[in-house]
């Protein structure tokens, strides 16, 4: 059985832009018209006329982290919530970019990546901007953190990790990608899927 949830049943449009599950069992969900949370009957929609401490309505991401902090991407700035607590993370905390693409975490580090092409490390309750990955400059990165806490970014002109001082280099981006559509998740076993239009290593 398939069931299908539109407007008509709660939700602010009929598009999701990310779910996550939270420890207490409720589902997230990020639309371009709110934060969703749903019970499994009814949904509740946060935006900024109902929660001042949401920036935006617009949610881009979300993230789960190990610690059972939501983190809240929208169009207009980064925030999360835990325990009933909304935190803005703005320059103030480091956070310089415009909106998360991705959010990756493994052996106690969390990190994001921005659409505007910047990289960050989360510690001590604010963000590291790290320096800029040898790609092409303004374009974002896909991260992944595998099991040795090691950080992965993929766009069509850089692959590689960063070692804590530097950005290493796992080829010439154009001995491996034919294109600029590129994507990256993790795999079961601590790798890294990296694809693009015509190929998956």
């Amino acid at each position: 059985l398939i069931d299908t949830w539109e407007t008509e049943n709660g939700l602010p449009e009929n598009s999701a832009t990310a779910m996550v599950q939270t420890p207490d069992g409720y589902l997230w969900f990020g639309t371009f018209n709110g934060l969703v949370r749903f019970d499994g009957v009814k949904f509740t929609v946060f935006d900024p006329a109902n929660t001042p401490q949401l920036p935006g309505a617009s949610v881009v991401n979300l993230h789960l982290d190990k610690a059972g902090r939501l983190w809240v991407s929208t169009g207009k700035g980064l925030v999360s919530l835990k325990d009933g607590r909304w935190t803005a993370f703005g320059v103030d905390r480091g956070w310089t970019a415009d909106y998360v693409r991705t959010f990756s975490e493994g052996a106690g580090k969390l990190f994001a990546t921005s659409f505007n092409g910047k990289v960050f490390q989360f510690h001590g309750e604010r963000f590291q901007e790290l320096p800029p990955p040898p790609g092409q400059a303004g374009k974002g990165y896909f991260g992944h953190v595998d099991d040795a806490g090691v950080l992965w970014v993929v766009q069509h002109r850089f692959f590689g990790s960063w070692d804590g001082q530097r950005w290493n280099s796992v080829a010439p981006a154009d001995t491996l990608f034919r294109d600029q559509n590129v994507g990256a998740g993790p795999a079961r076993d601590g790798a890294v899927w990296v694809l693009d239009l015509s190929r998956l290593r």
